[in-house]
């Protein structure tokens, strides 16, 4: 593996600043146990109590410290209690009867006197008829007596507008404000006074109907003018009732409780009543409590275990991100697991208010939401870009301190660890967005099957309730079973369109390739590769058949076969600047070399190597693809040109000279196309291709390429390197295999 090079492909270009940092396994070493304690100190508080009312202890319930905790739910009802002991204030006029007494009888006299029309129909709404009655009986003193003997029998008690919310304080009476001399007192008489107009028509109408004389309608019309006439002497004083409810509340002192350490809240298996919750919150919420030295030493305790857990992986199972040394690929390790951790840590806090915004269970409680925590991200993502090992050394880290930082250890360990090796086991090689959906749906499944088997086991909160509440709904039922399984589902869901989301960003930023972006480069529609074969079609041929052949030999050895069949695609696009001038592309006899010194042709060949550099980055090609551009031909050298400089030269020529610029190739995937590309070439110069020349051929040019220390820098195993060679005989054997003359024609003639 290389460290970055400037010659080398990046999606964007780094600072140098940047660069050295990166570089830097000390400073991400040091950033991650800062980052990892950061976000304990901010998610961690006390020992978590997560209880409801009703719910029963799972252990002695002790409190650590002292505490003082104000119970404002309590003082709440206390404030509420004070408000409803309020009597309303009524305002009485015992007046009312003698005030009203006198003006009828000022009516009676003007009426006599043949004045008073304006004032009847002024303050009466059927003034004009009412008056027209009393002058058709001449306002006479007998009607007028009549008229006063109502009044007086109407105000023997108090007339009251709305008598059903009078007699509504029945238990705790009224106040009753004697606006004539100013004081009050508590009355309980709410059933003596008269409810207007409801109690006062029928009163009249009695009253009327012991004057014969009176017409039918004259009397309707008399009831009516007695209704209007006498108005209500007790009434309710809102401004005032409001004002004594005020300081009713405002007196009502908070309910403080002053506990000590060692105070017994609730004993294992006790009911907790509203008192214990409102005290569990307090202790949870209290900034003190829980902010040790014994904790944050733990967590940096855990972090340096991390650290050297994953270094131990990234050494031991020889798994990097392609195109990185072992010290880069452990700091992007580091990277992706606090980027994942600060984002699950977001989420986490983001689905408190959203339980928070229903009113029943189980969707109110938020322990349940651990569930849709997409835990398995981190892991797909590390999967797509690297190997088995890595993945699953990031899963058992990351599991274990997601756990730690979440309020549920036991339950979000075993369920995140289980999912993310659900996930290793079921993506393989992803090289379509359906792949990462179908990884998705099979996490979901597991996820699923987890929660059930441990559910079962351990008794996890929510999963195979034992007690179903009588009088519950059944559909309310059923949602308790199924909604944290719908849940866990859900967050596997979530995890693949997670990395469908952040794979292209991690991509470009960190210079990575996944095979879901190689495989855009296999479509020969692509705009480089219809180049190729429209101006250089004997390349384009020699690619397709290289591809075929370091395909199977990466294959055989377990390496990445899409990346090797994208690279040899790409490998020699630098051609297209000088398509004549290499053999494939040549019509017999047209050799414009024979022309060149051997010089000017060996400057040629190198640049297709930095011409194709050119013209990738231009086409934005992955870094894999311009590393197979510039390691193809390692530092071989041109032994064609080379001999004919020979030749030509008495006093001999410098071979490295005649070398190809390099690098050679790092990776496995590099080895193999820089052998099959020699091999491609080579085997098109017999002239009977039997399975014997090929299988010379293939030993001859690997340990030439051996000897002339191309793989020295190379991670392929001797092993390996005979796998690749066997791997080249059977698929050289299988591409120019013979086939039987065609009867009548002869194709090998002039």
């Amino acid at each position: 593996m290389s460290r970055f090079r400037s010659s080398e492909s990046w999606g964007i270009h780094i600072r140098p600043l940047w660069r050295t940092t990166f570089e830097s396994p000390i400073f991400w070493a040091a950033a991650f146990v800062l980052g990892v304690l950061l976000l304990f100190h901010l998610t961690v508080r006390t020992p978590h109590m997560n209880y409801s009312v009703g719910e029963m202890a799972n252990r002695d319930l002790v409190l650590p410290r002292e505490l003082t905790v104000v119970d404002y739910q309590e003082t709440e009802k206390r404030k509420i209690e004070a408000v409803e002991f309020v009597r309303p204030v009524f305002d009485w006029r015992p007046d009312k009867g003698a005030i009203l007494g006198h003006r009828l009888a000022d009516l009676f006299s003007e009426g006599r006197k043949g004045l008073g029309m304006d004032a009847w129909t002024r303050r009466f709404s059927e003034g004009p008829e009412i008056f027209s009655v009393l002058r058709r009986y001449g306002f006479s003193a007998d009607l007028e007596d009549l008229c006063s003997g109502i009044l007086l029998q109407v105000y023997r008690n108090s007339v009251v507008y709305g008598k059903k919310y009078l007699t509504s304080f029945y238990q705790k009476g009224f106040v009753r404000r004697n606006t004539v001399i100013g004081e009050e007192d508590v009355s309980f008489d709410v059933y003596t006074p008269l409810g207007y107009p409801e109690e006062i028509l029928p009163m009249a109408q009695l009253e009327l109907k012991k004057d014969r004389l009176l017409q039918p309608m004259d009397r309707d019309i008399l009831v009516r003018f007695m209704a209007d006439f006498i108005e209500p002497n007790l009434t309710l004083n809102a401004v005032e009732t409001n004002f004594r409810r005020q300081k009713a509340a405002e007196a009502v002192q908070p309910l403080v409780y002053h506990l000590t350490r060692g105070y017994v809240l609730a004993r294992q298996g006790d009911i907790l009543g509203e008192r214990a919750i409102t005290i569990l919150r307090a202790l949870e919420q209290s900034s003190n409590f829980g902010r040790r030295w014994p904790p944050y030493l733990g967590v940096v305790l855990l972090g340096l275990g991390v650290l050297i857990f994953l270094s131990r992986v990234v050494l031991m199972s020889r798994t990097h991100f392609y195109g990185y040394t072992p010290q880069m690929t452990f700091n992007l390790i580091l990277i992706l697991f606090l980027i994942h951790l600060i984002l699950l840590q977001i989420l986490q806090a983001a689905l408190v208010p959203v339980s928070g915004a229903f009113r029943f269970h189980p969707l109110n409680d938020p322990e349940l939401y651990l569930y849709a925590i997409p835990y398995a991200a981190g892991t797909f993502l590390v999967r797509l870009l690297a190997g088995y090992a890595l993945s699953v050394g990031f899963a058992l880290s990351f599991s274990l301190v997601a756990a730690v930082l979440s309020p549920q250890f036991p339950v979000v360990f075993p369920f995140a660890l289980f999912g993310s090796l659900a996930v290793i086991m079921t993506v393989g090689r992803a090289r379509s967005r359906w792949a990462i959906t179908r990884a998705g749906l099979s996490v979901g499944a597991a996820n699923v099957f987890l929660l059930l088997l441990f559910g079962a086991l351990f008794q996890i909160k929510g999963i195979w309730p034992s007690v179903i509440l009588a009088g519950v709904p059944l559909p309310r039922q059923i949602l308790t079973i199924f909604w944290p399984l719908i849940l866990a589902f859900f967050g596997a869901i979530l995890s693949s369109a997670f990395v469908s989301f952040i794979t292209p960003f991690v991509e470009s930023v960190f210079g990575l390739t996944t095979d879901l972006r190689l495989v855009e480069f296999t479509n020969p529609n692509h705009p480089l590769l219809k180049e190729l074969a429209l101006k250089a079609p004997g390349t384009f041929q020699h690619s397709i058949q290289l591809a075929t052949l370091a395909e199977r030999a990466a294959e055989a050895i377990g390496a990445n076969p899409l990346l090797v069949r994208a690279a040899c695609l790409f490998h020699d696009i630098g051609k297209l600047a000088k398509p004549v001038y290499f053999v494939e592309n040549q019509r017999p006899g047209e050799n414009p070399h024979e022309k060149l010194e051997p010089g000017a042709s060996r400057l040629i060949l190198k640049s297709h190597v930095q011409e194709g550099v050119e013209l990738a980055r231009r086409h934005r090609l992955p870094r894999p693809l311009i590393d197979a551009i510039l390691t193809h031909h390692g530092t071989k050298v041109m032994h064609y040109f080379y001999h004919k400089a020979m030749s030509r030269s008495e006093n001999g020529t410098a071979q490295e000279g005649f070398r190809y610029p390099g690098p050679k190739p790092r990776s496995k995937e590099m080895s193999i196309i820089m052998l099959a590309d020699a091999l491609e070439a080579a085997v098109r110069t017999l002239d009977e291709p039997s399975v014997s020349k090929l299988a010379a051929m293939v030993d001859t040019l690997v340990e030439s390429a051996v000897e002339d220390g191309q793989l020295a820098e190379s991670d392929l195993t001797f092993f390996e390197l005979e796998t690749v060679k066997q791997a080249f005989r059977s698929t050289l054997a299988s591409m120019h295999h013979a086939r039987l003359d065609y009867p009548g024609f002869d194709f090998n003639g002039d």
